[in-house]
């Protein structure tokens, strides 16, 4: 069984109204939330899901170095 690709996908919702918590003696607002996760498919058409760092250079990296290291390779059990 080969690991045949390896994708991310970055996701944002906004929120419809800004949320304000109590953070160290302050306030904190979040105005949306970012969540990244990778989808990674065998040959034999298993698929496995992964959360990742939600930001543009993570996926970046997964797209220019994880994926192709990734790709084609054996998985052993």
């Amino acid at each position: 069984m080969k690991i045949s690709s390896v994708r991310s996908f970055l996701l944002s919702y906004p929120f419809p109204e800004p949320l304000k918590l109590p953070f160290w003696g302050g306030e904190r607002t979040i105005v949306k939330r970012d969540a990244m996760f990778v989808r990674v498919e065998t040959s034999n058409g298993l698929v496995g899901y992964a959360p990742a760092a939600a930001s543009e250079s993570a996926q970046q990296t997964i797209q220019s170095t994880v994926a192709p290291f990734l790709e084609g390779r054996t998985l052993r059990v």
